[in-house]
């Protein structure tokens, strides 16, 4: 793997993580204060809802994956161009199709990765 590669995958990676904490953050935090109405009832403690919310974490990391690649994907290309490197790497002779392929392999392995928490960990949606 060459080092542009390396740099173009790397900084995928790191903003679709970064956007799927976020979207995740605040599907937790919703679902969350929906779920916190029930709290004090019968035997639904604080501690019963915290379990809760980390029992549902593989399926929403699973529902919010496809959005974050999305986001991920738009916000690297941005920062790309924002700061003249897309230019820069075009004008050293990389083509569209060199410089997308690292950018699908990423996607291809959070759909991938995805794919094995639902499978493995998560339950049936």
């Amino acid at each position: 793997m060459k080092v542009v590669d390396r740099f173009l995958l790397k900084g995928l990676l790191t903003k679709v993580g970064l956007f799927l904490f976020m979207l995740a953050g605040i599907y937790l935090l919703s679902d969350a204060i929906e779920k916190s109405k029930g709290l004090g009832e019968g035997s639904y403690t604080l501690a019963d809802h915290g379990y809760f919310l980390l029992l549902r974490l593989p399926q929403i990391l699973y529902q919010m994956a496809p959005f974050a690649v999305l986001l991920g994907t738009l916000g690297f290309l941005s920062e790309l161009v924002r700061q003249g490197e897309l230019v820069a790497l075009r004008s050293a002779g990389l083509s569209m199709a060199r410089l997308t392929r690292p950018l699908l392999l990423g996607g291809l392995l959070v759909s991938l990765l995805a794919f094995a928490l639902q499978d493995q960990v998560g339950g049936p949606l």
